[in-house]
């Protein structure tokens, strides 16, 4: 029961955090770097990060050749 109270209240934190954004980039006082993201690599990076924490977790990551690189804030994209 602890351990869902724990990942409830995370949950809850990063929604306080994302709504924190969005309200600084509003006002203007956060402004987006955006760059070429490799989306590929970062979801690797992600799924690689939730199996360290959860070894049973069977998650591939797949993506078809030749997919493009997106426009994205990599910090941002780090909080994942």
């Amino acid at each position: 029961m602890l351990e869902q109270i724990n990942a409830d209240a995370d949950r809850v934190t990063r929604l306080i955090t994302e709504l924190l954004d969005i309200s600084r980039l509003e006002t203007g006082r956060l402004h987006l770097r955006r760059q070429e993201v490799d989306l590929h690599a970062l979801a690797r990076s992600v799924v690689e990060k939730v199996t360290h924490g959860y070894p049973e977790l069977e998650c591939t990551v797949s993506f078809p050749d030749g997919f493009p690189p997106v426009y994205a804030d990599p910090t941002s994209s780090s909080r994942c």
